[in-house]
C-alpha cells in the first residue's frame, strides 16, 4: 500500500523549460495555436519563453495549421495570398491570427461588425462596393451617385440627380458604368489609376480619357459634371473621372441591360432586343457583336426549338473573361468569347467587330415543353392525382387544403417528377396490373399511360412536396 509520501509528485510545467532551448521549440511544432495560448497562461517563466522565442514560435503554428509553406518568408506569405486583410502584418503572431479569425468566421464562430448608411433624402436601390479603395457607391431613388468612405460613411464624391438618373451601376478594375440621361453608356475611371498609368491592355498603357477622333471620346458635358463634382480634398481616395462614353442614340436607342467585365463591357438596347454588342472597355471600340439565337446549338435535344424572334426578351446578362450569357424567358443563351476580345495580343478588326456571316456555337440551356404547357401538364397531374387516389388518403386531404397559389409555384416540379424516367421506373411496380406497355426511353406515350404515371408519381412524392 502506497502512502501519499510514496507518490510521484505530478511534472511541473517548467520541466519543459529544462529541456534545450531547439528541443523546447521542436516539441512546441506540434501545438495548435489554441494549445499554444492556454500553454502560456500556465506561468510566468513559459510565458517568459515564449516572450524570448515568439517569431520562431509563431511561425511553427502557422506551418503547423497550413497558412504557409515551410521555407516562407513573412513577406512573401503576405504577398501570396493576394488580399489586404494580410497586408501589414508586423510579425507571424499577427499573421496566425488574422488566418484563424477568418477560419473562425468561416466556422460561424466569430463576430460580425454591422453597420450601415442612413442616407439623408432618399433610399439607396443600387450600390457597389470598390474593396481595392474601401469604399460603396450607391445610387438613390431620387436619382445622383454617391461615393462613401466604408469605415465612418463619410461623403468622398458625388454626382447630382440632374446628372445621373439612372437605376444601375457596375464596377470592374476600377471603371465605373452607368446608363447616361442621354441615350448612352458612361464610363468613369477611378481617379488614383488615371494618374498612375499602371494598365496595360495589349502591351500599351491605358490612358485616360478617350479623346476624339474616336467614337468613344469624352463629352463636353461629362468634364463639367466632373468639374462641380463634390469632392474630399485629403486625397483622391473615391474620385472618378470621366474616361469613355459610348453613344448608342443612333444605333440601338436606349441601354436596357448592361454588365461590365474588365476589360469588356456588354450590353442590350430596346431598339434592337435581340443583339449584344461586346465593348473593349479601356478604348470604347466595339470587339464584338452576336444575334441571340443564332448559330448552332449546343446541349439541348434536336427537337428543341430556339423562341421566336418577337419572344427573345433578356431578363439578365452575365459576363465574364471568356464567357457571355444571356437570360431569357425560356432559356439561358451561353457564348465563348472570341479570342481577339479576351486574348492580349491580337487586337481586334472592324471586320471582327461586326455579326459574323457563319454564328458561333451557342451552349443552350431550357426546356423542351414552354412553360405554359408545363403547368397545364402540372394540372392534369394534380387531376389526375385526385381521381385515382383513395379520399382517405392523407396526402389527397392534404393536396386539396393547400391553397392554388402554393400548388401554381411547385407545378413546374409535380411536372419534371411525372415525366422523369428514373421515377418511371419505381413507380412501374404499381402499374404492372395495367395492360398498357411501358413508355420506350421512359417517356408516356398514350394519354391512359401517361395519367396513371403521374398519378403514380405524385403519391409517391406527394408527402414530401406537401409538407
Amino acid at each position: 500500500m502506497t502512502t501519499p509520501i510514496d507518490e510521484e509528485p505530478p511534472p511541473s510545467p517548467s520541466t519543459l523549460l529544462a529541456l534545450p532551448a531547439d528541443i523546447s521549440l521542436h516539441v512546441l511544432a506540434y501545438l495548435s495555436l489554441n494549445d499554444l495560448y492556454h500553454l502560456r497562461l500556465v506561468c510566468k517563466r513559459i510565458n517568459g519563453f515564449f516572450e524570448a522565442h515568439e517569431e520562431t514560435i509563431y511561425h511553427q503554428a502557422a506551418i503547423y495549421h497550413r497558412f504557409v509553406k515551410p521555407q516562407t518568408s513573412l513577406e512573401d506569405a503576405a504577398q501570396a495570398a493576394g488580399e489586404e486583410w494580410l497586408s501589414g502584418a508586423r510579425d507571424w503572431k499577427e499573421l496566425c491570427r488574422r488566418w484563424a479569425t477568418l477560419e473562425r468566421n468561416w466556422d460561424g464562430h466569430g463576430f460580425v461588425r454591422e453597420g450601415g448608411f442612413r442616407p439623408s433624402e432618399d433610399t439607396v436601390i443600387n450600390f457597389v462596393v470598390d474593396e481595392e479603395q474601401n469604399t460603396a457607391i450607391s445610387l438613390s431613388r431620387k436619382g445622383g451617385l454617391v461615393v462613401r468612405a466604408l469605415e465612418d460613411g463619410r461623403l468622398l464624391w458625388a454626382l447630382s440627380n440632374q446628372y445621373v438618373g439612372t437605376t444601375r451601376c457596375d464596377l470592374s478594375n476600377g471603371f465605373l458604368v452607368f446608363m447616361a440621361k442621354h441615350s448612352g453608356l458612361e464610363i468613369w475611371r477611378r481617379g488614383a489609376d488615371a494618374n498612375s498609368n499602371a494598365l496595360r491592355r495589349r502591351g500599351q498603357i491605358v490612358t485616360t480619357p478617350v479623346i476624339a477622333p474616336s467614337p468613344a471620346a469624352i463629352r463636353d458635358f461629362q468634364v463639367q459634371a466632373g468639374v462641380l463634382a463634390p469632392v474630399a480634398r485629403e486625397s483622391d481616395r473615391g474620385h472618378f473621372v470621366p474616361h469613355a462614353y459610348i453613344d448608342t442614340a443612333h444605333d440601338i436607342g436606349t441601354i436596357r441591360l448592361f454588365r461590365v467585365t474588365y476589360p469588356l463591357l456588354a450590353y442590350i438596347g430596346f431598339g434592337n432586343p435581340n443583339d449584344v454588342t461586346v465593348v473593349d472597355v479601356t478604348s470604347g471600340d466595339v470587339v464584338w457583336r452576336v444575334s441571340v439565337g443564332s448559330g448552332p446549338m449546343r446541349g439541348m435535344s434536336p427537337l428543341f426549338q430556339f423562341p421566336p424572334a418577337h419572344d427573345r426578351i433578356a431578363m439578365d446578362i452575365d459576363l465574364t473573361r471568356e464567357h457571355l450569357c444571356i437570360c431569357m424567358y425560356t432559356v439561358v443563351a451561353v457564348y465563348r468569347l472570341p479570342k481577339h476580345c479576351t486574348g492580349e495580343s491580337e487586337k481586334p478588326t472592324a471586320a471582327s467587330a461586326e455579326t459574323d456571316e457563319n454564328p458561333p456555337e451557342v451552349l443552350v440551356l431550357g426546356d423542351i415543353d414552354t412553360p405554359a404547357a408545363r403547368q397545364t401538364t402540372a394540372h392534369l397531374l394534380m387531376l389526375s392525382a385526385a381521381d385515382l387516389i383513395e379520399p382517405a388518403d392523407t396526402t389527397s386531404s392534404r393536396l386539396r387544403s393547400l391553397p392554388s397559389a402554393q400548388i401554381c409555384t411547385r407545378s413546374y416540379l409535380l411536372a419534371d417528377l411525372a415525366l422523369s424516367p428514373a421515377l418511371y421506373a419505381l413507380v412501374s411496380p404499381r402499374m404492372a396490373s395495367t395492360s398498357s406497355p411501358r413508355p420506350p426511353s421512359g417517356c408516356c406515350t398514350s394519354h391512359g399511360t401517361l395519367r396513371e404515371s403521374r398519378a403514380a408519381c405524385f403519391s409517391l412524392t406527394s408527402r414530401s412536396i406537401c409538407s
